[in-house]
């Protein structure tokens, strides 16, 4: 009997020693991963100083408004089916899109597709995980149908849950989802930049801020660079290269140079 219980003890001790040990190797482990976490960190603090450093979605909306440029319908994302984006990246590729648009369509007065984006982006909200978005959007379509015939109210809460939204984003996403999200959104300003300027009777003015969008799509390739470890990220940096090629290899842009802009920022934002 004595021989068993000394055995069951041996038996425990050895399996606390063992697993002590591993306890020990998986803290070793963690200590080891630190500094990969704070450098991720510093890309996050890079990529976000460098966001914060460039017009707003709202300030390039009003750019082009100041052009004179007419609303065009039919290009804006309220009929977005966010079933058929089948990876976060996918779903923060069009979020940034879809705060663009949001910004475009209330700038223009056009509450019918203003509403439907709203919709949208509250879904897109809640697949991607910002559940403190989640709540502020609450609060914003409730002061916006309470206010929603006053049209300074209106701007003001629009333009705050914007803010908001790129705030949010940048605390609780990762460096991925932030350069995702912006690059979206810049691919958007361009393609519906180079869309209307098409249209346009007058097209000087609209290629003029178009050209001016150059320290942008300049911006949205270094912050995709930055985080070029993510597949998906560096696939989306690949495919802007080609638009930042127009923009530091020309001079005066011409109608080619606008319908060559259109051509891939629409094939990227589809």
């Amino acid at each position: 009997m004595k021989t068993r219980i000394l055995v069951v003890s041996l038996t425990l001790a050895a399996l606390f020693a063992a697993t002590s040990c591993q306890s020990k190797k998986s803290e070793v482990k963690k200590v080891a991963r630190v500094p990969e976490s704070v450098e991720t960190g510093k890309i996050k603090d890079e990529i976000i100083r460098i966001v914060n450093s460039l017009p707003s979605n709202t300030e390039t909306v009003n750019l082009i408004n100041s052009t004179g440029a007419s609303y065009l319908a039919g290009f804006t994302g309220e009929d977005l089916k966010t079933e058929n984006l089948l990876t976060r990246a996918d779903k923060a590729k069009a979020y940034g899109t879809l705060i663009f648009d949001l910004a475009y369509t209330h700038t223009y007065n056009q509450v019918e597709s203003f509403s439907k984006l709203v919709k949208i982006y509250e879904g897109l909200t809640k697949e991607l995980g910002f559940e403190e978005l989640v709540e502020s959007q609450k609060q914003f379509k409730d002061r916006y149908q309470k206010n929603k015939d006053n049209k300074d109210s209106v701007d003001y809460l629009v333009t705050n849950m914007l803010n908001k939204t790129n705030s949010i984003i940048q605390q609780t996403g990762t460096a991925s989802d932030i350069s995702l999200v912006f690059a979206g959104a810049v691919v958007k300003s361009l393609n519906v930049i180079s869309y209307l300027t098409l249209f346009a009777p007058s097209k000087d003015k609209l290629i003029e801020v178009l050209q001016k969008q150059k320290e942008i799509i300049n911006a949205a390739c270094d912050i995709l660079k930055k985080s070029s470890g993510d597949q998906d990220v560096s696939k989306l940096y690949q495919s802007l290269v080609p638009i930042s090629d127009i923009y530091n290899s020309t001079g005066s842009f011409s109608a080619e140079t606008v319908d060559k802009i259109n051509k891939l920022t629409n094939f990227i934002s589809m």
